[in-house]
């Protein structure tokens, strides 16, 4: 066993090796735990190790979490190695490097890390989004967008979005277009609630139709191709092709009216069919009104055509008949199939139409305010780097600046992002020599491209990704790198760290030439996954489906009185998972691998969907008092504490509103209980606040209540929404709520407070305003689940992407996603998917590749969702009333793991349930190994009780530490103005004026300081008359000239030197001073303090300056003597209107120092 692991280990070290060489380009297909994040770390290392400078490396990953992850990693390890010894550092980087290092290796590893930090904004570690902010920002004219743009977020897109859909409605009706036509089509041609869904759907996708629009050169020539691909010429509709259908020359007249007298010999069907084929032959003014009844001869209700055309009895008569009844529904098939191709070409055009009214109105509002949207990023950086002329200019600034890139999960990035980093890359190998003759006379390593991804884990269609495109890339990069002679490798990563091998078995027989490798694993592949954890514990259980028992029928009818409990199929799941979790936490049942007792952070229990199901699991968890971390996304006006916060916003608004006032008085603010409330509500006179009002003089409850809301009314009208809010949670109001709550209840209450500050960014900050905004948005919260946090881990296959826990549990696996979308991207166009019924054969084939698609990605979402798994996997689920999908994630698992598992009975399943008797799939492996508990695959998080100092309120402080600004001090030390009962407000603006001139034009030549101080004071802003203008000149000029001031001015001073420090008063209590010394000049034995002061009427001696002043330059005398206590620290004022430079004795400085404050 020692022998095989040793193998697995170098032969994943070599590969992961050739990965990380810096030397050559790399494609890196990397199964589910494999290490790649490792790899991506190591040549990031081996290229700054082989003297590439950290700015000219650009690093692309999938997410923001995925670039932090990666940025901390690479700043530890560069740490580690600035701390290291000799001997250690030696070893790491031999371990890296894989060859021997030498002294300049060393020392230049050292380095690292300053080099790094010392990067402007940092190394480029970034999503391909912020790649693109920041290329957009360095060339905005270039690429036509405003210099000043900001980037919108979600929520702002949409509430965008809102405005265009509404906009677009309304000025259709305005104007005489095709819009207007389109709007008209759609809107007679959906149901009410179909239109307002497809109006969602078009502006998810708006991008995607912008893209085809463009590539086809406009909406009319798309237009044209979605006519060409249905067969059509673009003058075809139904009324021309059913007036052509029913013409005498279009079909064979004589041989269907022979028929007729024959029907009247058969069946009673055929009478019927004679009668409506004779009615519709000899009506021919009337054949299009009957065509609907005529083609009920030919064809079924379900739009096939009939087997049995006529009977048997009247073909013996006359047997042409059935040739001319065949011809006839052939015929009539393909008018059926035209007409159908003519409704769904007319709908996708007036969809393609309303998509561009769209996409114009939204282009035109961002534009109006200097807005860019996620997609734009993309497309505008993707514009730029294509666009003849500038490109050019453009990649050869980006390009002077990036040597090697790095794109990790390749497999999830769109056509969109490839062609800008092709943009980028291709350079790299086009015009390779002198470029390469440039770096390989530096020693440096040749410009390269390196990608990591795993098209088995691309899940992420509905963000644009196509996974297809890795190995169309990978194929056109090898190509450029072959052609100019580069170093290329293709590296497979398949030995798992993560996995224990029953679970990598399993994965391997469900997805080895199996229904469900089809789009997971090519054809002629077999999936082998190598564990690396040969002889740890772990297991693969499939738990026997839960029966949907359906409501038990009542015996005999009863009043409804009472409620009748049921317990759906679903609920049931959730409550038989709690338990069994309960069960291995409360038994201390031990993980092997790690020989210890699970815990709940062990534990992720992973959906395909957010459904009820996960609520009903969270409530079973926490009824069992089980630690649950919740899910991974929330909608923000769904959760408990945010409706109370839009209560109690309502209530103040309206304090008669009732249930809203109801509401606030049971929320953890004021906690009240229905007896409480009930008090007050039953037979009131007039609303619950009236009765809390005369209430309140009983009760001390209510008093207190009510005393609480009239605060909040009384000052309601004064302040902004988040001041509202946010004086109310830092009265005990956030420690109510989590005690009562919880701390789950956290993230909601963040959000809510940052949505109020982003709602004041952008309009008027009014309660009523706000709460509208809130309310009318689908605000989701996206909470960090990354890290076990001492609690179970309920997400989606989706937000799980990337983590891992040793114990997984699968409980939605019998259900198979059904809904297709409406818009369907076949050939380059865009066709509209209506009911089956409605579909020609064109989109049939376009909704079944569609579908196919969709079924790709289930599969592939069943392979990420089973490599989440550590140590154990466990798959459950429900059943409904019908049977289970064969291509649901249970039986794609249940039927291959039937060959290598074995049927046994699970004792918690049997005693707990009574709808499973116990018999489970299981295949296990037994612990063999020493457990390796320092390197445990997950980190584990103490759930033992916290000390009590965590807890406890912190005593309180004898000694009260007050801050002080000098410049502001009074005798009480209260934060107030400078002088008292001044009314000159234009006094401090012309005094931080002269102040400004006074910092910055010593350091001007002498010849050109009058011209920079006279443009300076001439701007407009000031507003500052000529003759105020050459009075402040004239005192500047007199003040810098004065030859008594030139060392107080020369370059051995500083100007405007902040300056703060503790200081201990002598009644016992501490300070801290902060200010800021106009003018200081340090020498070896004394020290200038120099303050500015432009009184108009400055005294004429020390004693008769303001206190305010002496308080001020005592204090600095003060911090100055503690940092210099041997040198002489000398005060002066200086009076700019005089001028005059005044010296304030030590004496009075004494009589006024904030040591002597009690």
């Amino acid at each position: 066993m020692k022998t095989k692991i040793d193998r697995l280990y170098k032969s994943t070290e070599a590969n992961q090796h050739r990965a990380a060489n810096p030397q050559t380009s790399a494609w890196v297909s990397a199964s589910a735990g494999s290490g790649k994040t490792k790899v991506l770390t190591d040549r990031v290392l081996n290229l700054l190790l082989s003297g590439v400078s950290p700015q000219r490396v650009l690093c692309l990953t999938f997410t923001k979490a995925a670039a932090a992850e990666m940025a901390q990693r690479i700043n530890s390890e560069l740490g580690s190695w600035a701390v290291s010894n000799s001997n250690d550092l030696e070893s790491k980087l031999r371990v890296l490097t894989k060859s021997s290092v030498n002294s300049s290796q060393m020392n230049l590893a050292r380095r690292l890390l300053a080099q790094v930090l010392e990067v402007p904004d940092g190394m480029k570690i970034m999503t391909i989004h912020a790649f693109c902010q920041s290329v957009l920002s360095r060339f905005p004219i270039e690429a036509g967008v405003l210099p000043n743009f900001s980037v919108m977020d979600e929520r702002d897109t949409n509430d965008l979005l809102k405005h265009v859909r509404l906009d677009l409605i309304v000025n259709s009706q305005l104007i005489d277009s095709e819009l207007t036509f389109a709007v008209a089509n759609l809107t007679s041609s959906f149901h009410e609630s179909q239109f307002p869904e497809l109006m969602t759907e078009l502006t998810k996708s708006r991008s995607r139709v912008g893209d085809l629009i463009d590539k086809h050169g406009g909406v009319e020539p798309l237009i044209e191709a979605v006519y060409k691909t249905l067969n059509l010429s673009e003058n075809e509709d139904k009324n021309k092709i059913l007036k052509k259908a029913c013409e005498d020359v279009s079909f064979n007249f004589e041989g269907l009216n022979s028929c007729i007298k024959y029907f009247h010999h058969g069946s009673k069907i055929d009478k019927r069919n004679a009668g409506i084929i004779k009615k519709w032959l000899h009506n021919p003014h009337q054949r299009i009104d009957f065509f609907d009844e005529y083609l009920s001869c030919f064809f079924t209700k379900n739009e096939t055509i009939r087997n049995t055309l006529i009977t048997k009895r009247i073909i013996e008569q006359y047997p042409k008949s059935e040739i001319f009844m065949a011809e006839e529904a052939r015929r009539l098939h393909d008018i059926k199939q035209k007409i159908k191709s003519v409704n769904i070409a007319e709908i996708t055009s007036s969809i393609i139409h309303l998509a561009n009214g769209i996409m114009e109105t939204y282009t035109s509002h961002k534009s109006s305010r200097a807005l860019l949207d996620y997609d734009d990023l993309i497309i505008r950086t993707r514009q730029l780097l294509e666009a003849q002329g500038t490109a050019a200019w453009v990649l050869y600034k980006l390009d002077g600046g990036i040597d090697h890139i790095l794109i990790d999960e390749a497999q999830d990035t769109n056509s969109d992002q490839w062609r800008i980093i092709a943009s980028i890359a291709n350079e790299f190998y086009d015009g390779i020599g002198s470029e390469a003759e440039k770096l390989n006379s530096q020693g440096l390593p040749s410009r390269s491209i390196f990608a990591v991804g795993d098209v088995k884990q691309s899940i992420f269609s509905f963000q644009g990704a196509e996974p297809e495109e890795f190995g169309v890339r990978r194929k056109h990069f090898s190509k450029k790198a072959s052609n100019s002679q580069n170093l290329w490798e293709d590296v497979s990563l398949d030995v798992s760290f993560r996995s224990t091998e029953p679970i990598l078995k399993v994965v391997d027989s469900v997805f080895s030439k199996t229904p469900a490798s089809i789009g997971v694993v090519k054809t002629e592949e077999v999936l082998e996954h190598l564990p690396i954890r040969f002889g740890d514990g772990g297991c693969v259980e499939i738990w026997p489906p839960l029966k949907n028992k359906g409501p038990s029928a009542p015996q005999s009818w009863k009043p409804p009185i009472e409620r009748v409990s049921s317990i759906g199929v679903e609920e049931r799941l959730a409550g038989l998972i709690a338990r069994r979790i309960s069960s291995w936490i409360e038994t201390g049942e031990i993980l092997e691998s790690y020989n210890r007792p699970i815990e709940p952070s062990d534990i992720m229990v992973l959906v395909r969907r957010r459904t009820p199901f996960v609520d009903s699991l969270v409530r079973s968890l926490k009824d069992l008092s089980i630690p649950v971390a919740g899910v991974d996304r929330m909608l923000l006006t769904d959760q408990l504490v945010v409706m109370d916060l839009l209560a109690l916003g309502e209530f103040l608004l309206l304090p008669e509103d009732d249930l809203n006032l109801a509401t606030v008085l049971k929320c953890p603010l004021i906690g009240f209980n229905d007896e409480d409330l009930y008090k007050l509500a039953y037979k009131r006179p007039g609303t619950i606040w009236d009765s809390l009002r005369e209430q309140s003089s009983k009760i001390k409850k209510y008093d207190t209540a009510y005393k609480y809301l009239l605060k909040l009314l009384n000052s309601v009208d004064f302040l902004k929404p988040y001041e509202l809010y946010a004086q109310l949670l830092n009265q005990d109001g956030r420690a109510l709520i989590l005690s009562r709550l919880g701390p789950e209840s956290a993230d909601p209450l963040n959000e809510f407070l940052s949505l109020a500050l982003a709602y004041e960014k952008n309009n008027t900050p009014s309660l009523q305003g706000f709460l509208k905004w809130v309310t009318s948005s689908q605000t989701e919260i996206k909470r960090d689940l990354d890290q076990a946090t001492g609690a179970v881990r309920v997400m989606t296959v989706h937000g799980a992407k990337g983590l891992q826990a040793p114990i997984v549990i699968l409980p939605d696996t019998m259900q198979t996603p059904k809904k297709i979308s409406q818009l369907l991207w076949y050939k380059d166009i865009l066709l509209y998917a209506s009911k089956k019924s409605d579909r020609d054969e064109t989109t049939s084939r376009a909704y079944e590749n569609a579908k196919n698609i969709q079924s790709e990605e289930y599969r592939r979402l069943l392979y990420v969702a089973m490599t989440r798994a550590a140590d154990r996997l466990y798959i459950c689920g429900w059943e409904t009333k019908n049977s289970p999908p064969k291509d649901c994630w249970y039986n794609l698992i249940n039927d291959p793991m039937k060959g290598i598992a074995e049927s046994t009975k699970c004792e918690f399943l049997a005693n707990d349930s009574e709808d499973l008797n116990g018999a489970v799939l299981r295949l296990e492996s037994v612990q063999t190994q020493k457990p390796n508990i320092e390197n445990k695959i997950i980190h584990k998080f103490s759930t033992s009780p916290p000390p009590n100092w965590a807890i406890e309120l912190p005593p309180k402080e004898t000694k009260i530490l007050t801050r002080i600004s000098p410049s502001e001090s009074k005798q009480n030390y209260q934060t107030q103005s400078l002088i008292e009962n001044v009314n000159d407000k234009n006094r401090f603006h012309r005094g931080n004026i002269i102040h400004h001139l006074m910092q910055w034009l010593p350091t001007l030549p002498l010849e050109t300081r009058q011209k920079a101080a006279r443009k300076y004071l001439s701007k407009s802003y000031f507003q500052i008359p000529t003759e105020i203008i050459n009075k402040i000149l004239i005192q500047t000029e007199k003040i810098l000239q004065d030859e008594k001031l030139s060392d107080l001015f020369s370059s051995a001073s500083i100007a405007e030197v902040p300056i703060s420090g503790v200081v201990s008063g002598s009644d016992g209590l501490k300070r801290v001073i902060s200010g800021q010394i106009d003018r200081l000049l340090i020498l070896k034995r004394s020290i200038t303090v120099v303050d500015y002061k432009t009184d108009w009427n400055p005294p004429k001696s020390p004693k008769a300056v303001d206190p305010t002043y002496l308080r001020q330059m005592s204090a600095y005398q003060t911090l100055l003597k503690d940092a210099y206590p041997d040198r002489t620290i000398s005060c002066y004022l200086l009076w700019t209107e005089t001028p005059h430079l005044m010296e304030i004795p030590h004496k009075l400085l004494e009589k006024y120092s904030v040591v002597n404050i009690k």
